[in-house]
């Protein structure tokens, strides 16, 4: 199907069926999204990426949406997150406009709902190292500007 869809002689019939099937593929998106994602490539950092993982709440996509040049600054942050109280919950760590972001949350706190969907607080000290940190081999450099060819 991939080959004749590839080379354009896929016909209506046949992507109907490839869909027909897909659909029959019995995958509960909810077990999907709680499953434990933690790669083999973490290396050395392997045993406390998942230990932040695991702190991600059911209901919420439990991987790190980061390269291995940022978890030096995901660990660093957790261990000054957990100083601060052991029971602090992650709610999502990625990259989002070319910096870190980890989310997370404090449990009983007065100024944060307890639901995890209205609110959150990024690390804006972690965001600001990453800007001039290379998320693939974590290398410190700088911003530069794209530039712009005619």
């Amino acid at each position: 199907m991939g080959e004749a869809l590839r080379n354009g002689t896929a016909t209506p019939d046949d992507v109907e069926g490839a869909l027909a099937r897909s659909k029959a593929v019995d995958i509960d998106p909810a077990t999907l999204r709680n499953v434990l994602r933690v790669s083999s490539d973490d290396g050395p950092h392997a045993e406390a990426i998942e230990a932040i993982v695991r702190r991600i709440p059911n209901g919420w996509a439990r991987w790190l949406s980061v390269d291995a040049g940022w978890y030096s600054l995901v660990i660093a942050t957790h261990a000054r997150l957990a100083q601060r109280d052991l029971g602090y919950v992650v709610h999502q760590i990625k990259e989002k406009y070319e910096t870190l972001r980890y989310y997370y949350y404090w449990p009983g706190s007065d100024d944060l709902a307890p639901d995890l969907s209205t609110r959150w607080m990024p690390s804006s000290g972690a965001e600001r190292v990453s800007a001039i940190t290379c998320e693939r081999c974590g290398q410190s450099g700088h911003y530069t500007e794209p530039s712009i060819t005619g």
